[in-house]
C-alpha cells in the first residue's frame, strides 16, 4: 500500500497536468449535479417558460383576433391545385 508522501506526489504531478482543467471540470460536474437534482424532483428547466406558458382555459394569443386562428376551415389550408404539364414537342 502507498505511503502518504507517495500519493502526495502523484497528487502533485497530477495538479501540474491538469491544473488547467479543474475548473472546467468542476465547473460540469457542478452543473451535472444540479440538472440531476432538478430531473428528480421533476422542475421544469427554465422557470420563465413556465411562467411564459398560456393558461390554459381558451385564451386566445395576444395580437392574433379571433376570427382569423388558424384550423381546418380556414382559407389557405388547402394545396394548390396540381400544375398542368405541358408536352415537349
Amino acid at each position: 500500500m502507498p505511503g502518504y508522501l507517495e500519493v502526495l506526489i502523484i497528487l502533485f504531478v497530477a495538479l501540474l497536468l491538469f491544473g488547467n482543467r479543474l475548473p472546467n471540470v468542476a465547473r460540469s460536474l457542478a452543473q451535472g449535479i444540479v440538472e440531476f437534482r432538478k430531473g428528480l424532483k421533476g422542475e421544469p428547466e427554465n422557470q420563465e417558460e413556465k411562467k411564459a406558458l398560456p393558461p390554459a382555459g381558451g385564451q386566445q394569443a395576444h395580437g392574433i383576433p379571433q376570427g382569423t386562428q388558424g384550423g381546418a376551415n380556414a382559407q389557405g389550408s388547402q394545396p394548390p391545385p396540381p400544375a398542368q404539364q405541358q408536352d415537349p414537342s
